[in-house]
């Protein structure tokens, strides 16, 4: 198990759920929600935290060195005033402020793929397509992907975005392998957000979009994750590189790869 504690904000969620359950105690974990936790490992802590309180956030980062931002209100529908401002806005940038303050070396921001719905033409999007929201929500996303950018320019924070579609969708469940599916697995979110942790080519002179779902087409079940990144150096120099994965499993499942 590594040493490195990875704090990780709505660990009460569907996507917090799904990284404990296949993580195992891959990592020491620091889990915050505003909802009750159950079942704590002995490689976990548990903090209750509002994410609209930056003391609070700021305290849960000590002692941490990457923070997965999961946290915010998670509906297409929701409303600025009701919701989205507190949640989503600042407590967004509390997230990114306090992992800076703490000394963090990284954090990993949960976008989503509706930042750039709007490309209904495109399938996929291409990474340096530009953002397009078509809703609020998304473009509460499209803000926390800019203070990514912003933080890894102005303060050298390694950051990851993480563009995610239909973190509902279920493997062994009913979908046409032939047609779009912006579905994401609960094996593929552990999967990627494995890599985001441990990663090693990333510094923190890198601000990184990753635009992830799962794909099975064929006789064999595969899961196909294109990862597209660009490096930011302090030469204001830049570079990109694509990088595609496959992994395969029998249809009885097994651990990602």
């Amino acid at each position: 198990m590594s040493e490195n504690v990875v704090l990780i904000t709505g660990a009460a969620g569907r996507i917090g759920s799904n990284l404990r359950e296949f993580w195992g105690d891959r990592y020491r974990l620091r889990l915050a929600d505003v909802n009750p936790i159950e079942d704590k490992r002995d490689h976990e802590d548990v903090v209750e935290m509002d994410i609209t309180d930056y003391q609070s956030f700021l305290n849960a980062c000590e002692g941490v060195e990457t923070v997965i931002h999961l946290a915010a209100d998670p509906s297409m529908q929701a409303e600025f005033y009701k919701t989205l401002l507190n949640l989503n806005v600042i407590g967004c940038y509390n997230a990114f402020e306090a992992a800076r303050v703490a000394g963090c070396k990284r954090i990993i921001f949960a976008s989503s793929i509706n930042a750039v719905l709007g490309h209904e033409d495109k399938t996929p999007v291409k990474w340096d397509a530009p953002v397009y929201p078509i809703n609020v929500y998304g473009a509460t996303k499209c803000w926390g992907e800019a203070l990514g950018r912003s933080y890894a320019h102005q303060f050298d924070l390694s950051c990851i975005c993480v563009r995610i579609g239909a973190a509902a969708f279920e493997q062994s469940g009913e979908w046409d392998a032939e047609s779009v599916n912006m579905g994401f697995s609960a094996r593929d979110q552990a999967h990627l957000f494995g890599c985001c942790v441990h990663v090693l080519f990333l510094c923190v002179f890198f601000f990184v979009v990753f635009v992830c779902v799962s794909c099975f087409r064929g006789k064999t079940r595969a899961t196909r994750t294109t990862m597209t990144t660009r490096r930011m150096t302090t030469t204001a120099q830049t570079t990109t590189t694509t990088a595609r994965t496959r992994t395969t499993r029998a249809n009885t499942g097994g651990e990602f790869a």
